[in-house]
């Protein structure tokens, strides 16, 4: 996985962390708080079965900071601490899993035909080398 693609799923990882902590205690989304510290990133990656190095989860932080997915509910000194979600974030995480879900549910003709759309440079490389074979076949042998 690229670095930037780790940091992009650890995004969600970080909001799905933070939804499922509401769901499961029932909070609602303007009385959450938390920390990015250590403990937070230990949590996150036992929960998650990852292993994000503390950086990782500060770029993660950043990025959903900037993008209005969670926002400061306190004045702090520094960037990580005393963070809350954001209706926002709340409205990313749910949409993610709900696209992620519907993604799962497709019918394999759908799996088939969408890998093959997201393959299609690969498929036009062995048509190629399919023609230009056979071609050769035709021509030498």
């Amino acid at each position: 996985m690229h670095a930037p693609d780790k940091i992009h799923q650890l995004q969600y990882d970080v909001l799905n962390y933070i939804v499922a902590y509401m769901e499961s205690t029932g909070t609602v989304l303007n009385l959450v708080q938390f920390d990015a510290d250590k403990k937070f990133a230990d949590d996150l990656n036992k929960v998650n079965g990852t292993n994000y190095s503390m950086a990782e989860v500060e770029k993660a932080i950043d990025k959903c900071l900037a993008r209005e997915w969670f926002g400061h509910v306190a004045m702090t000194r520094s960037r990580y601490k005393n963070l809350g979600i954001t209706q926002k974030g709340v409205d990313e995480a749910t949409a993610k899993l709900k696209a992620d879900e519907l993604k799962l549910s497709r019918p394999l003709p759908k799996k088939a035909s969408d890998y093959i759309e997201d393959h299609k440079g690969l498929f036009l490389f062995f048509g190629f080398l399919i023609a230009l074979a056979t071609f050769s076949l035709k021509l030498f042998g």
